[in-house]
């Protein structure tokens, strides 16, 4: 009894102290190692999922664009609008609703179409910034309810705000800010038009995350407005129309960079989005190779991505390539 009590003070052997650590060592490792993995997971799902759904926000959002493209009032008819305002040269140009929609296809950093014609003008686009190999669009409609119909006003008129103003009788519609007491019986269709683009940096040049942005009309002066930017890991948008030929009602062709003729004819259009992770994920074995808008893209960085496509009918629109 006494040599077992006396074995119990003498504690730990040196061996039994080195396999104890050893085994704890081991356990904690695999621990800490679990717990990596976890949060690298965890990391993971998190930006993908961030980037899934600001992919479907930005793809419903170029989606009604495109759908309300060229909307200039139930009662607009065939009837071209005329402009009573002038501004800046981008201003003058979202003015113009010969075209509901203004296509330019892969532009380069300074706005220029890579397939020929001409650019917008400087103050449409961002000064730096700009993605290129993207395309550019220009919207031009008007808001989907009016502020007054049929003598009936739905919404006070802010001011500073361009309204397509519809005539009773069979006049020309005009574009321009709202006075009171002016016009008295037109009805009143707030003009809405925007520039999409994507760009390079969200909140600081330098910053790496791309974004989908916008200018629109300024409500202060005949100018536009600061960008917008709307939607962060947009990091390229293609679009694709579907062309009626012969006439038909029927798609006859496809094409990414169409000419003014066959832009006559376009019944369609599909977006096609590159979403990007805002921030890197540590997976190492991310696809670096993939198809997007029919052709084969590659990256080398650690960021997930995704493409994302739609189709969108072209129910008010004449179509306009620069």
């Amino acid at each position: 009894m006494a040599g077992i009590l006396q074995r119990a003070r003498s504690g730990f052997t040196l061996v039994e102290l080195l396999v104890a650590l050893v085994i704890g060592s081991g356990l904690s490792l695999a621990a800490s190692t679990f717990l990596l993995y976890s949060k690298r997971a965890f990391v993971q799902d998190q930006e993908a999922l961030r980037m899934q759904e600001n992919g479907r926000y930005a793809l419903r959002l170029l989606s009604r664009e495109l759908r309300m493209a060229g909307f200039a009032g139930v009662a607009a008819g065939q009837r071209q609008p005329v402009p009573s305002l002038t501004g800046s040269p981008c201003f003058d140009v979202l003015l113009d609703m010969t075209a509901g929609l203004v296509h330019l296809d892969d532009v380069d950093r300074l706005g220029h179409p890579t397939t020929g014609g001409d650019a917008l003008p400087d103050d449409c686009l961002p000064a730096t910034g700009l993605v290129a190999s993207s395309d550019v669009l220009v919207v031009r409609r008007v808001m989907d309810r009016p502020h007054r119909r049929n003598s009936e006003t739905f919404q006070v008129p802010a001011k500073g705000e361009v309204f397509l103003q519809l005539p009773p009788d069979d006049g020309l519609p005009v574009l321009d800010y709202h006075r009171a007491g002016v016009r008295s019986g037109w009805d009143l269709w707030r003009y809405h038009p925007q520039v999409f683009f994507i760009r390079n940096y969200s909140l600081a040049v330098g910053d790496n995350i791309p974004v989908l942005c916008r200018r629109r009309l300024s409500p202060t002066r005949a100018a536009l407005a600061p960008t917008e930017c709307l939607v962060e890991g947009v990091e390229q948008l293609q679009l694709e129309f579907v062309l009626d030929k012969d006439g038909d009602d029927q798609a006859d062709a496809t094409a990414q960079a169409p000419g003014p003729e066959d832009l006559e004819r376009a019944v369609a259009v599909r977006i096609a989005l590159m979403m990007r992770s805002v921030g890197q994920v540590a997976d190492r074995d991310l696809p670096r190779d993939m198809s997007f808008a029919g052709r084969r893209v590659s990256h080398a960085d650690r960021h997930l991505r995704l493409a994302l496509e739609s189709s969108v009918l072209l129910r008010n629109v004449r179509v306009q390539a620069l």
